[in-house]
């Protein structure tokens, strides 16, 4: 990670891309690859974030197989061998985040859209 100090003096974090030994696939800084870092995303952005807000990946597996060539179940459960995200084992296996704030780091560090903070519900009553 390369850290930089822009005008308001607090230190930044960006991360740049290596090549993994010249094998094809891209690995960032952190660890995670692209196809880590998409399905991480796709959870967050469904807010699966504890075990009764979880996600069956069956659902993208389409269009992750079409953009990545391979299956959302196996880089999903590298997420969890990583420690970013749990599983539940059910009559399909749905994943949720478990780490949350190092989900939020790594997602934030590669350019993703995450929140630090609270995640509020999709609700909000107006006063």
């Amino acid at each position: 990670m390369k850290v930089g100090y822009p005008k308001w003096g607090k230190p930044f974090l960006s991360c740049h891309l290596i090549s993994n030994c010249g094998k094809g696939a891209s690995e960032m800084v952190c660890g995670l690859t692209a196809e880590e870092l998409f399905i991480l995303n796709v959870l967050y952005q469904h807010r699966c974030i504890n075990s009764n807000r979880s996600k069956n990946l069956g659902e993208i597996a389409k269009a992750f197989q079409a953009k990545f060539n391979q299956n959302p179940e196996d880089v999903a459960r590298g997420l969890a061998s990583k420690g970013y995200v749990a599983l539940i084992r059910k009559k399909d296996i749905k994943y949720y985040i478990s780490n949350m704030a190092k989900a939020c780091n790594a997602l934030n560090c590669h350019g993703y859209n995450a929140t630090s903070g609270r995640i509020l519900p999709g609700r909000v009553r107006k006063l």
